[in-house]
């Protein structure tokens, strides 16, 4: 597959140094699902009325802009994430779609092991 050239001009590996800066948007308005990313400081958009299918697995949906951003995201979940990268994305949004798996906040070795530098997406190639 081919990568579009905006998805390269596009793309952000670098990994926020403030999770004010990464904007989440989670599809599920229980108040609950709200308070982890904000205690962590991330910036979390009021979307109680965005519902989406339930799903077996928690999934990230991001884009080029995002992808330093949604490792961070990523890094604070336990349990299992899927990384959904949409390479026609536009923005820096990522939305947190919670599935039925058990998923929570990760412990601080957790988030550690998980900081890895973001490698280009291969639709981003």
């Amino acid at each position: 597959m081919a990568a579009a050239p905006a998805c390269s001009a596009l793309l952000d590996l670098a990994l926020p140094d403030d999770p004010s800066r990464v904007t989440v948007q989670v599809t599920d308005g229980s108040p609950e699902l709200f308070a982890e990313p904000r205690s962590r400081k991330f910036t979390v958009l009021d979307s109680s009325t965005v519902r989406v299918p339930v799903e077996p697995v928690t999934y990230l949906r991001y884009g080029p802009a995002a992808v330093g951003a949604a490792t961070v995201l990523r890094a604070t979940i336990s349990g299992e994430v899927d990384m959904r990268f949409d390479p026609d994305r536009i923005g820096t949004t990522i939305d947190l779609v919670v599935g039925q798996g058990a998923f929570g906040p990760a412990t601080t070795t957790e988030m550690n092991q998980a900081l890895v530098e973001p490698t280009r997406p291969p639709e981003c190639r």
